[in-house]
């Protein structure tokens, strides 16, 4: 399976944020997923193996028997986005920063996905 990579800028004081939440209509935001977010994100996880299971570099087996401390330990590693709409997470993407002097400029995105029943929407266009 061929590895896709894409090169992220961060761009601080984005006019479209506010407390570093995208507001996209009632009751849906794009927001940063923190390990207080650890069930949530373990969801959608947890789906993404299941429906995509080839696209990803983890087996649902591996994530279904992860704690709950190793999910938050996950998600404080990785700059994660979730789409959030009515309590639920429809779509999320995740990037993390490459290590080294010459590298630590740039990111890997890993962990994008979107909720069979949300597709067509362009939600992970709206994280990314």
């Amino acid at each position: 399976m061929a590895r896709h990579r894409a090169r992220c800028r961060i761009i601080p004081n984005d006019p479209a944020t506010v407390h570093g939440v995208r507001v996209w209509g009632s009751g849906t935001v794009i927001r940063g997923l923190t390990p207080a977010d650890w069930g949530t994100f373990r969801d959608i996880r947890l789906d993404m193996l299941q429906t995509a299971s080839t696209a990803f570099g983890s087996i649902h087996a591996e994530w279904a028997a992860k704690t709950e401390q190793d999910v938050r330990d996950w998600l404080s590693l990785m700059h994660g986005f979730g789409h959030m709409a009515d309590g639920r997470c429809l779509a999320v993407g995740a990037w993390y920063r490459l290590a080294g002097a010459v590298r630590q400029h740039r990111g890997e995105v890993i962990a994008v996905y979107t909720r069979p029943d949300a597709r067509g929407q362009g939600l992970c266009a709206k994280i990314m």
